[in-house]
C-alpha cells in the first residue's frame, strides 16, 4: 500500500465529498479524473484510472485499471489499496471489495480454473490486513454493530468451479454465504436467494 499526502486537503476533501451530495461519476483528485465508490465519517473509497494518469498502480503490467485508493479527510493522505475494483463499500474500519480477475494481472483469485470472476476482498483499515475471502459473488450486504461483523452474500456455484454448493444437484444457483469478519470464518447456508432480500434486524 502507498501513502501520498494530498497537496491541498481542502480542495480534496471537497472534491471527494461533493461527488456524494450531487450522485455524480467523477471528480478530480491531484488534477486526474476518479470514480468515487463509497465515503463513511472521514474515509473516502475512490477509483483512481491508471489510463488517465499512465501509471501501473496495481502492479499488474499494463496501464488500463480502475484502482480502489482510501483519502482520510482529516489527515489530508491518500493510499493506494493496490487493488482494481468492481465495486466497494465501508463499514466502519473495513472497505469490501469485489476484484475482477480479469483487471488484477488476469489473476485466478477464487482457484477455479479461470480468470473471469469477482472476487470478495476485506480490507481493515487499522491493521492494514487485506484478506482474499476467496469466492466470486456479484450480490452483498454488509452489516457491522457491535455485536457482530457478518458479511453476507451470495456465491455463484457457475463462477466457483461449477460446485453444487446447495446440494440440489446442478451448478447454476446463487447461494448465500455468511463471513464472519472477526474470526475469518466463512458459513454456507445451503440457501438459494438474493443477499439484498435479507432483513438484517439480527434476527435473519
Amino acid at each position: 500500500m502507498h501513502t501520498v499526502k494530498a497537496d491541498s486537503p481542502r480542495r480534496l476533501r471537497f472534491e471527494i465529498l461533493e461527488p456524494r451530495r450531487l450522485l455524480t461519476a467523477e471528480l478530480t483528485h491531484f488534477g486526474q479524473m476518479a470514480i468515487p465508490q463509497a465515503i463513511e465519517g472521514e474515509w473516502a473509497a475512490f477509483l483512481m484510472l491508471e489510463a488517465v494518469r499512465r501509471v501501473d498502480l496495481n502492479g499488474d503490467g499494463d496501464t488500463s485499471d480502475p484502482v480502489l485508493h482510501l483519502h482520510n479527510t482529516t489527515t489530508g493522505t491518500t493510499s493506494n489499496l493496490s487493488l482494481s475494483s468492481s465495486g466497494a463499500e465501508l463499514h466502519g474500519s473495513r472497505v469490501v471489495i469485489l476484484v475482477p480477475e480479469a483487471l488484477q494481472g488476469g489473476t485466478d483469485l477464487n482457484n477455479d480454473g479461470d480468470t473471469s470472476d469477482r472476487v470478495l476482498h476485506i480490507y481493515d483499515i487499522e491493521t492494514g490486513k487485506l484478506t482474499n475471502v476467496g469466492f466470486a459473488t456479484s450480490d452483498l450486504v454488509s452489516e457491522v454493530t457491535t455485536t457482530k461483523d457478518l458479511l453476507i452474500f451470495t456465491v455463484s456455484e457457475a463462477n466457483n468451479g461449477g460446485i453444487d454448493l446447495n446440494g440440489d444437484g446442478d451448478a447454476i444457483d446463487s447461494v448465500l454465504h455468511v463471513y464472519d469478519m472477526a474470526t475469518g470464518a466463512t458459513t454456507n447456508m445451503g440457501l438459494v436467494a438474493s443477499a439484498r432480500e435479507l432483513d438484517l434486524d439480527g434476527s435473519r
